[in-house]
């Protein structure tokens, strides 16, 4: 879907703190709102990126990590301890609030 005001391909999505939407996309050159975007199931949006491992009944749980290729296979504990310095990195990216949410309570 090309923007019907400067035709460009370039989207952007911009999340929504206020009001009923979750988020809306607008044109990525001129700004103009293209549609509103369904509220994505966080569960859903985190294992994209973190898949939990494990157990949780007083077991130890983990996720693993399901994205890139310097971490792709590896614990996220083990992640925290070998290299907090990429975690850092990723929180200072563009990743979804459910990713940011769950790198922030381990470390």
């Amino acid at each position: 879907m090309s923007c019907p005001k400067c035709q460009s391909l370039h989207k952007k999505t911009i999340e929504m703190t206020e009001g009923p939407h979750y988020a809306k996309t607008v044109c990525g050159d001129c700004g103009k709102f293209l549609k509103w975007e369904p509220n994505p199931d966080r569960k859903s949006v985190l294992h994209n990126f973190f898949k939990p491992v494990g157990e949780s009944g007083g077991h130890e749980f983990d996720y693993e990590c399901v994205f890139g290729k310097k971490h792709k296979g590896k614990l996220l504990s083990k992640i925290v301890a070998e290299d907090p310095q990429w975690l850092e990195w990723v929180c200072s990216q563009d990743f979804p609030d459910a990713v940011i949410e769950l790198i922030e309570s381990v470390v």
